[in-house]
């Protein structure tokens, strides 16, 4: 698959009063502006101009009734090609036990970035939930 969108550079996760807080950064400026003879083939220095967030599904399997949402932007912009952001994801109705969450930033051409990951353990009681490292 082509990837040519913004990287998710760091997840981070805490929890606080039935939530997980997600917080990431995504970069456009990381990557080189084409690939090695292909000059028309752009792939960094877009604006990003959204980071979504699914829970326990993949991007790429997403389907209508899965859990996915949009990720706020720290600044308030969308204007640049590195930003900051994050969602809190709620804990009520989750299972205790491990969930997967996936991150997945779009520039402003529309490129979809790579997807990363990061491992959340719900406890049985939500009030001690910790981010895996």
């Amino acid at each position: 698959k082509d990837v040519k969108g913004p990287d998710v550079m760091e997840i981070n996760t805490r929890v606080f009063g039935g939530r997980v807080r997600v917080k990431a950064k995504a970069s456009d400026s990381k990557m080189v502006n084409s690939i090695t003879g292909f000059s028309n083939h752009p792939t960094g220095n877009q604006i990003i101009t959204n980071v979504y967030i699914y829970l326990d599904v993949h991007p790429d399997d997403y389907q209508v009734g899965d859990k996915k949402w949009n990720m706020e932007v720290l600044d308030d912009n969308w204007d640049t090609s590195e930003e900051t952001v994050r969602y809190d994801v709620p804990t009520r109705g989750l299972s205790s036990g491990r969930h997967t969450i996936y991150v997945q930033a779009i520039d402003s051409r529309g490129y979809k970035g790579p997807v990363s990951s990061k491992f959340i353990d719900i406890p049985v009681q939500n009030s001690n939930l910790r981010g895996s490292p």
